[in-house]
């Protein structure tokens, strides 16, 4: 059994909060890759925060992509 990733992501323009966004992610298998994706709806020209909250086991991170389309 896995257990639920809780994910916030933040975006922030001149250091206001544009644009936030939870996350609970189930993984469906240990010990394998999954993908999560987001679309953000707001303009972020600052800082995006991730956050994971209730951690109970490893788990990794690689490939953050942000693409930006104008």
């Amino acid at each position: 059994m896995t257990n639920e990733i809780s994910i916030n992501v933040k975006g922030y323009s001149k250091d206001n909060l544009v644009f936030q966004k939870p996350i609970n992610h189930t993984p469906f298998k240990r010990n394998t890759w999954e993908l999560i994706q987001l679309n953000i709806d707001k303009p972020v020209e600052g800082n995006i925060d991730i956050i994971f909250d209730n951690i109970r086991s490893t788990v990794w991170v690689d490939k953050i992509r942000i693409d930006l389309l104008k």
